[in-house]
């Protein structure tokens, strides 16, 4: 056999019994679903992702392994999906209570250390 690429969810929290009644397929495997990636999915340009179009991104991601003579590459679902993520509309005293101290909104650049 020759080199593969293989790309899989790696999930330690993975339980079949409790995943596979949120999923509308059975899994033996950790998965994403749809609910793991809405930020991701609603930055994409497309409203569909067909078979043609993961055969087009996994081209660039082997050379790309090629090139930088990877092992691998580990992206972490829930930080990618939080980058994502829209703004959130918080209140000075939101912000203070989410920091645990109290702030001074100043101009950009004009704030003394």
């Amino acid at each position: 056999m020759s080199k593969q690429l293989v790309i899989y969810v790696v999930d330690d929290k993975f339980n079949p019994i409790d995943s596979n009644m949120l999923s509308r397929k059975y899994h033996n495997n950790p998965f994403i679903n749809e609910s793991d990636c809405i930020n991701i999915r609603n930055s994409l340009k497309t409203t569909t992702i067909r078979t043609d179009d993961i055969l087009t991104i996994i081209d660039p991601l082997i050379a790309y392994f090629g090139e930088n003579e990877l092992e691998q590459i580990i992206v972490d679902v829930e930080e990618r999906e939080k980058e994502y993520a829209p703004a959130k509309e918080m209140t000075i005293s939101e912000i203070e209570k989410a920091l645990g101290y109290k702030v001074k909104i100043v101009q950009e650049g004009k704030h003394n250390d």
